[in-house]
């Protein structure tokens, strides 16, 4: 099996921060990532993927930031 091609973590960085500011232009996120994914040359699934892991980090993140009591009281 061929070893896929390797994009650095910025342009991984930009194709997500692209999906995400193009995101209310298509009718739903599948679309976007589709189209997104074309423009940038990039199998659909992998500009997903690395938008999963960008969510995972946040997410992770943000529970560093803000303990789950103290988190919940401000989201609610």
């Amino acid at each position: 099996m061929a070893k896929g091609t390797r994009y650095t973590p910025e342009f991984e960085a930009k194709a997500v921060r692209l999906l995400t500011e193009s995101r209310g232009s298509y009718s739903s996120e599948t679309k976007a990532i589709e189209q997104v994914a074309k423009d940038l040359g990039v199998a659909p699934e992998t500009l997903r993927r690395w938008r999963n892991k960008t969510d995972a980090t946040v997410a992770a993140e943000t529970k560093l930031i803000w303990p789950d009591s103290t988190y919940a009281r401000h989201v609610s």
